[in-house]
């Protein structure tokens, strides 16, 4: 039990100095079941601060009411360690097998992410790279196909003035026929 008065299981197994008595950690379980699931809890010895009657659990029953189980008739103790305590962690157990997976999932799936980002950024520059390759050739046919319709353009400019030329002498030559007139 921590001196705030916060309960972390049954005591299970004392580490001590024989020649002193110094007692090197504690480790608590709560049961086969809770133990595989949540792990035990280690404790050092520096956190523990003695030990205190009348809280925590049943050591003993008293009296005629051995077998019984009166409140007032038993007798209550605890092994008092530091608040401290409540800052560590389980040792062992299903959740943290699987907290450590779950963090191994994490990791795994953020240098995924930043593999998938160098990628893109490598992509990126291969892309731009090409880009700025086939600007040149680009070029090359912009201007080629630019003086294609300019000298087309001439051509078909060339062409109309010459039928116009023709339209006109042909105007001429119908006006004189339409008369009675003619060039005989």
């Amino acid at each position: 039990m921590t001196v705030g008065g916060e309960l972390l299981g049954f005591v299970d197994t004392v580490t001590f100095d024989c020649s002193t008595g110094a007692v090197h950690s504690l480790t608590t379980e709560n049961g086969a079941a809770n133990d595989a699931i949540l792990g035990k809890l280690t404790i050092p010895g520096s956190y523990v601060k003695g030990f205190k009657r009348g809280q925590g659990v049943a050591l003993v029953q008293a009296g005629e009411y051995q077998g019984e189980t009166p409140d007032e008739h038993v007798e209550r103790g605890a092994i008092m360690v530091s608040d401290d305590a409540l800052e560590l962690v389980a040792d062992g157990g299903v959740a943290a097998a699987a907290g450590k997976a779950s963090a191994v999932v994490a990791n795994k799936a953020k240098q995924g992410a930043g593999k998938a980002k160098e990628g893109a950024v490598k992509a990126k520059k291969v892309v731009k790279g090409k880009l700025e390759e086939a600007k040149p050739g680009a070029q090359k046919f912009a201007d080629a196909a630019s003086e294609a319709i300019d000298s087309g353009s001439y051509a078909v400019g060339k062409q109309l003035g010459k039928a116009s030329g023709m339209f006109a002498a042909f105007k001429e030559e119908f006006d004189k026929a339409s008369r009675g007139e003619s060039d005989d």
